[in-house]
């Protein structure tokens, strides 16, 4: 089974094996691949990821939809919308709250929004200028995914909404960080470290994310930019541009937030 879903991914996403086998090795459970088989293969399939939501500081347990791909010649049947409908049931059915998931094109949000689910995170790549701030922050290269998670959690769960990342999910992270030609750099001392940024080795100016407190994240950005020679950089965060995620409760609940946390899951 496990090869089926391997070959039907390559074939729907073009990603490559190296990408592949890392999703397979940390993220892949059969229990949680929902699929689809006509004529003796898999032609659909998606996949649950076990994990859990913030909810206003509390761990709720929830999903995150991925991967969900149909080979060409089996599209225009309903077969992911059946995936989709099952997915809801076995996620509730294992305890989960809610699903959340990242729309792999703009295009997919009223799709998505036709089983239920309602959009609830948002991007902007918001421009920063190297500013007069002169604090002497250090960075060195991180290499505990656990230290990262743990930070992550402390500066994110308090946040209306946001993605509670397992340790599998964080060292998923940092195995495709370094796949993909990205830097994940310890803010502060590297045995005390106050946050993390993950930026491309070839442009360092461009940051994927910054974890940090709020209160020093201009400081932070600013001894950034002089250790890389840089004038300007730009961030992905949280604001109010391009939509990014959505959620689907599972238990009735309302969704009233219009922004969450959802970063650095599988969406590049």
């Amino acid at each position: 089974m496990e090869a089926d879903l391997k070959a039907l991914w390559q074939t729907v996403f073009g990603d490559s094996t190296a990408y592949i086998d890392l999703f397979f090795r940390h993220l892949y459970k059969q229990a949680n691949a929902v699929t689809e088989q006509q004529d003796g293969r898999i032609v659909s399939a998606l996949h649950l990821v076990e994990t859990e939501l913030f909810v206003e500081g509390d761990p709720r347990k929830a999903a995150y939809l991925c991967g969900a791909a149909t080979l060409p010649e089996y599209r225009g049947q309903g077969i992911m919308g059946r995936l989709i409908e099952r997915a809801k049931v076995q996620a509730k059915a294992g305890g989960a709250e809610t699903i959340v998931l990242i729309p792999a094109q703009q295009s997919l949000f009223d799709y998505y929004a036709r089983h239920g689910f309602l959009p609830l995170y948002q991007v902007e790549h918001k421009p920063y200028s190297l500013g007069d701030g002169g604090e002497e922050i250090r960075f060195s290269p991180a290499t505990n995914p656990q230290l990262a998670r743990k930070l992550y959690n402390e500066t994110f769960q308090a946040k209306p909404y946001a993605l509670c990342k397992s340790e599998r999910i964080f060292t998923f992270i940092f195995e495709e960080a370094q796949l993909m030609g990205h830097q994940i750099d310890w803010i502060g001392s590297a045995d005390q470290p106050v946050g993390y940024i993950i930026y491309a080795k070839s442009d360092p100016g461009r940051v994927r994310e910054l974890v940090c407190p709020d209160g020093q994240r201009r400081a932070v950005l600013d001894a950034f930019m002089r250790r890389h020679g840089l004038t300007k950089a730009v961030v992905t965060e949280p604001g109010t541009g391009q939509k990014k995620g959505m959620i689907l409760p599972l238990d009735g609940q309302t969704i009233t937030a219009k922004t969450a946390y959802i970063n650095v899951m599988l969406d590049g």
